[in-house]
């Protein structure tokens, strides 16, 4: 059966999750084919595999961080140096210079975009693959979906959806219902929800395919005790109903070990000396709020979710480590010459040299100089032709061309304010 189940939709995302789709429904394959069919341990692996694969992508960012550390308070002298010159020629200045440093260490502003650019993608299509794993896995998918196909059980699911009132079901089987949204639903479901769901079909002819349907699914969706699909506060609430120490301790433990792993993440990674200061406020902010978002987001959505973001720092936390090692022990400046030589390279093969880009630095500020010098030449002469008439005016002989043209002027100018005034009067 061909599983065309709901996928992410989001703009360029849904391209990347297709892709990362391929790889989840190919590890499921490959543990069901070895008897431990095991959505939560499918996380596990994809996970890993994803941060391992973006691994030198990491490497190069941190690296540029490192260089950030030592080219800063150069770039801080810069800025210093034309603080508050707002003119043409001082920002051009000030950008030949900024771009004089970045080429001292073979690096661009640019710097870590292109991997930042990179890896954000990958990381939110990570998160939609993981959010509706029957739209990506094919084997879980066609399972639900015969179970949707069986005859009037898609009635009974939309009954059953509505007496419920809950909201995540009802977001999910919308008012038009079709196989796609019920498959979504039926793998939403809780394990209270597994339980009333079962009651209600007692006796229908659909019950015994409802009844393997659901053993196949906690199957595949059980994890250490716990269904992927509940979310830990919907387990805090069972276990305390049910005086369940493991549900309650589970529920906790979740968002819990999301905390810790975010922060021991965070406390490993390099951070910039001697930026901007108000940029490192925001970031020592960001760094406390992540963690925080990490508990709210692992105890309210569903465990599968939360296994997904322990693991990732886990493997973030292990990756950290390695390559704070690699970093410390590089030669700085054998990094630098590396990167000033790929410069070197990718501007001969655009037929730029490094004399001609000095060259041109130099004649766009010298042009800029030229125009800013003519313009104040220009100005100066205004003035000085201004004053000179204002000099033959005062020392015209009387009965002179020049003295009677003064008079008419003079004149001109009294009977214009005159008439001004008369005109404001009538308004």
């Amino acid at each position: 059966m061909h599983n065309v189940l709901t996928k992410s939709n989001m703009f360029i995302i849904k391209y990347v999750a297709y892709i990362l789709g391929i790889l989840m429904n190919a590890v499921f394959f490959v543990i069901n084919g070895m008897g431990i069919p095991n959505v939560g341990l499918a996380i596990i692996i994809f996970t890993v595999i994803i941060y391992m694969a973006m691994t030198p992508l990491t490497v190069k960012q941190q690296r540029f961080s490192r260089l950030m550390t030592v080219m800063q308070p150069e770039l801080n002298k810069i800025q210093a140096k034309y603080k508050g010159k707002q003119d043409q020629v001082s920002q051009q200045k000030m950008m030949d210079e900024t771009q004089a440093v970045y080429g001292k260490y073979g690096v661009s502003p640019t710097g870590s975009c292109l991997q930042v650019a990179i890896q954000m993608p990958i990381l939110f299509a990570l998160y939609q693959v993981i959010y509706k794993i029957p739209g990506y896995i094919s084997m879980i998918g066609d399972r639900l979906t015969s179970l949707v196909t069986e005859n009037g059980f898609a009635q009974f699911l939309t009954a059953f959806v509505e007496k419920t009132g809950n909201a995540s079901l009802t977001q999910t089987l919308t008012a038009n219902p079709t196989t796609e949204t019920m498959v979504d639903t039926i793998y939403k479901l809780n394990t209270a929800q597994w339980s009333s769901i079962l009651n209600e079909a007692s006796g229908k002819t659909f019950e015994s395919a409802l009844t393997a349907t659901h053993d196949y699914v906690t199957e595949v969706t059980s994890f250490i005790g716990l269904n992927i699909s509940d979310a830990p506060l919907n387990l805090l609430t069972t276990g305390w109903s049910q005086k369940s120490a493991f549900l309650i301790i589970a529920a906790i433990m979740i968002p819990l070990l999301a905390w810790v792993t975010q922060v021991l993440n965070i406390k490993l990674m390099p951070t910039a000396a001697g930026g901007n200061e108000q940029a490192a406020s925001q970031m020592k902010m960001m760094n406390r709020i992540m963690p925080l978002m990490s508990v709210f987001f692992c105890f309210t959505l569903p465990v599968g979710i939360g296994i997904y973001w322990i693991m990732g720092a886990v493997v973030r936390t292990i990756q950290q480590v390695v390559i704070n090692n690699i970093l410390k022990k590089e030669d700085l400046e054998k990094v630098i010459a590396k990167n000033q030589e790929k410069m070197k390279k990718k501007r001969e093969k655009k037929g730029v040299s490094n004399e001609q880009i000095s060259r041109n630095v130099s004649v766009n500020t010298k042009n800029i100089e030229s125009a800013a010098a003519q313009n104040s030449k220009r100005a100066a002469l205004e003035e000085r032709l201004k004053s000179l008439e204002n000099e033959e005016a005062r020392t015209a002989a009387p009965g002179s061309l020049a003295a009677k043209a003064n008079m008419v002027a003079d004149y001109e100018n009294r009977t214009g304010k005159v008439r001004k005034h008369a005109d404001a009067k009538k308004k």
